[in-house]
């Protein structure tokens, strides 16, 4: 018997939960499915297997309506994370994409100076990156406190 499948399905449930959250409703999801899988195989008078372990979780539901039955728990350590996943992850993009926008600019016109480009990229980015805080409302909730 491989746990594989139970795994996956409680990081489905658990993947928009706190860290300590996520670790409580593993521990009593994965109790659940293994308790209803011996429950099963036994009125089928089989032995727990991937089959079983299969059917049990369909007949738990979709991940998604499971996960919305448990309210948000998130400890502010996992909103600093999260948050700065987030920065992290268009900052990248960004640099990615000015950077292909500098190298054409360049090949394009020869006697381009990079640095004007750099500094209005850096202010682009920043613009854009306080327009999407402020309409997201990302700050707030970035700093909040669980």
């Amino acid at each position: 018997m491989q746990s594989d499948p139970i795994e996956k399905y409680i990081n489905k449930v658990t993947k928009n939960m706190g860290s300590k959250q996520r670790e409580e409703v593993g521990r009593e999801l994965k109790a659940h499915i293994l308790d209803s899988a011996d429950a099963l195989a036994e009125e089928k008078n089989v032995e727990v297997d991937d089959t079983i372990i299969q059917e049990t979780i369909k007949r738990m539901g979709p991940a998604e309506d499971i996960a919305d039955m448990y309210p948000e728990e998130k400890a502010g350590k996992d909103n600093i994370i999260d948050g700065l996943k987030y920065i992290t992850r268009s900052l990248v993009f960004f640099v990615v994409a000015a950077s292909i926008i500098g190298i054409v600019l360049q090949l394009i016109f020869k006697d381009l100076s990079l640095y004007p480009f750099v500094v209005v990229a850096i202010i682009v980015y920043l613009v854009i990156m306080g327009i999407h805080f402020v309409k997201r409302k990302f700050i707030p909730k970035f700093l909040q406190n669980k």
